[in-house]
């Protein structure tokens, strides 16, 4: 499996893109691989498989909104940082 990171541009080449606020709610309900071909909930905490991550299944819509647009906040503060891992800190 290959490590994607979450700044604009890796965002942004994901299918379906995930450089915005409801392509990332698209995701967090029905998460896809980078290329948009497989699904990976089994993976990936998402609401529609509320066993992997249970709170996961009680969020709103508004609450996945509000992630999402901390996942892009962040993205523009930390830059390559956000979502690098332990090789930034």
């Amino acid at each position: 499996m290959v490590e994607i990171g979450l700044n604009k541009t890796a965002l942004k080449k994901s299918v379906p893109r995930r450089n915005y606020i409801f392509g990332i709610v698209s995701f967090l309900r029905d998460p896809k691989s980078y290329d948009g071909r497989l699904d990976i909930s089994e993976l990936h905490p998402c609401t529609r498989k509320g066993y992997l991550y249970p709170k996961m299944r009680s969020l709103t819509k508004a609450n996945l909104v509000e992630i999402a647009g901390y996942i892009l906040f962040e993205t523009q503060i930390l830059g390559k940082r956000w979502g690098g891992g332990k090789i930034y800190y």
